[in-house]
């Protein structure tokens, strides 16, 4: 874990420094990506701790997170904010497209008077069923990913397809881990024999996001959306939330058609991440949502 640890009240207001985070655009990102996200070839090294001795606040307008990879391989392994005082959220606090690459593992995060435990499971919800289909211009839309239970991770979406006259299969979205809302699976298209109208397919949205296939037809307006939804762990003696709360997924990757024969299947979006909270006492609840991201559905001929 990279734990950092304030002793006194803190007050994120947006403007002041914080030592252990970035600031930038009213957004703290805590921990730092150069030694905690994951790689093209290496897992995610840490989960991000902070540790307020005292009372936390989050001004309006103002949004707590954890550090980003720059080059989309996911983030820290989850945020973990403990603050022994109130935690007074009127602002955001946010694991949206936070997701890690990480190895999955139960995360036990708290053990009940009859000794059970609360934890993460390390297997999150199943990604949305594989499609088949064939038949002469057939086209479908994705799955939805499953919701996850008992603090389960989101599963991510099926990409849309359209079979021409050839028999196609659309793969599954991803399953969830601990510390990932699933990935999204891939769009496809299968053309006449070689022949037919443009294509374009594109992957889905992970960590990293799948690329593009064309066919006949040019990529324009491309936009590449990658990120899952991550995992955030929440502790205070009293918990009092005015504003938002989240780990949503991240919606698919688009594209625009070069010419009015051409079609363009998007991927799946990823699932949302898992939330978890703890408090002794609870003023208000406020918005709090892990939902997957949405799934541009297929257009075109």
């Amino acid at each position: 874990m990279n734990t950092i640890v304030y002793n006194g009240d803190l007050v994120l207001d947006g403007q002041t420094q914080i030592d252990g985070a970035t600031l930038s655009n009213n957004t703290y990102s805590f921990s730092n990506p150069s030694t905690d996200v994951g790689t093209a070839t290496d897992y995610a090294k840490n989960t991000v701790v902070l540790r307020v001795n005292g009372d936390l606040t989050i001004n309006s307008g103002v949004t707590l997170t954890a550090c980003a990879s720059s080059a989309n391989y996911g983030d820290p392994k989850g945020l973990i904010i403990s603050s022994s005082g109130t935690l007074t959220n009127n602002g955001s606090i946010s694991m949206a497209a936070r997701g890690a690459k990480a190895k999955r593992e139960n995360i036990y995060l708290y053990r009940n008077k009859n000794g059970t435990f609360e934890y993460v499971p390390a297997i999150g919800a199943t990604g949305g069923a594989s499609i088949e289909m064939s038949g002469f211009n057939r086209s479908t839309n994705g799955n939805n990913g499953n919701n996850g239970f008992n603090r389960q991770t989101g599963g991510g979406g099926t990409g849309s397809g359209r079979a021409y006259v050839n028999r196609i299969k659309i793969s599954s979205g991803g399953t969830g881990t601990s510390y990932s809302g699933g990935s999204g699976g891939d769009g496809a298209v299968r053309s006449i024999n070689g022949s037919g109208y443009g294509q374009i397919s594109l992957g889905g949205t992970g960590n990293p996001s799948g690329s593009y296939a064309t066919y006949r037809e040019s990529v324009v307006n491309y936009v590449a959306r990658h990120g899952t939804g991550g995992l955030l762990v929440i502790d205070a003696k009293t918990f009092d939330n005015y504003g938002t709360i989240s780990a949503d997924g991240v919606s698919s990757s688009t594209s625009s058609l070069s010419n009015s024969n051409g079609r363009v299947d998007t991927g799946g979006a990823s699932g949302g991440g898992s939330i978890n909270i703890f408090y002794k006492r609870i003023l208000n609840r406020g918005t709090i949502t892990a939902n997957g991201g949405t799934s541009i559905t297929g257009e075109g001929r």
